[in-house]
């Protein structure tokens, strides 16, 4: 894991940040459709879990409600929020 990270993080600096992300998003579209959508629900929820917190690590409050604030009407488009329990999503919060 440490090689792939070190090619990445060289990828990234030879690339560009612009190209990069690109080149990300392009693969990892290609890598989740690769599984059938059950799994893909299951690695989806896997991963936020595992990682969502190095995803925003060094982000300020700030930053995360202004990021969270963007992502709310980009989640509203594409989830059935007819069927969603928001209450009971937060009901461990309590």
């Amino acid at each position: 894991m440490r090689a792939l990270t070190w090619v990445v993080n060289r990828m990234t600096r030879i690339m560009g940040p612009e190209r990069a992300l690109r080149v990300a998003g392009e693969f990892s579209v290609s890598f989740v459709r690769s599984f059938p959508p059950e799994e893909r629900v299951k690695m989806l929820h896997c991963l936020a879990k595992e990682h969502l917190g190095e995803w925003l690590e060094g982000m300020s409050e700030e930053e995360k409600a202004k990021l969270m604030n963007s992502l709310l009407p980009l989640v509203a488009k594409e989830f059935p929020l007819a069927d969603i329990d928001i209450l009971g999503a937060f009901s461990d919060f309590t």
